[in-house]
């Protein structure tokens, strides 16, 4: 069947793409992003435990970047951030 990917025998599972698919990314993840009342401290935590370097932003700033060994995670300032309640007391 045109468009169609092979799944292993006995799974069960098809795999069809649409047309004009041909298997390639489309998509590519570049920051998973947390908020933060303090973008640059918790930026610059993480940097140290991770063995990174914040590579873009500074105190004050609304943006933060850690980057390293091909990985990044992005600070974004957030001054009303409530943080949630663990565990859930009801």
């Amino acid at each position: 069947m045109a468009g169609s990917l092979r799944c292993p025998a006995g799974t069960g599972l098809s795999a069809v793409r649409a047309p004009g698919q041909d298997g390639r990314m489309i998509g590519q993840l570049h920051s998973v992003v947390i908020d933060a009342p303090d973008a640059h401290a918790l930026a610059g935590f993480y940097a140290e435990l991770l063995g990174m370097e914040i590579s873009r932003g500074g105190p004050g700033d609304d943006w933060v970047v850690v980057s390293g060994a091909g990985y990044r995670l992005a600070f974004q300032q957030a001054p009303d951030l409530q943080p949630p309640d663990w565990p859930d007391p009801s």
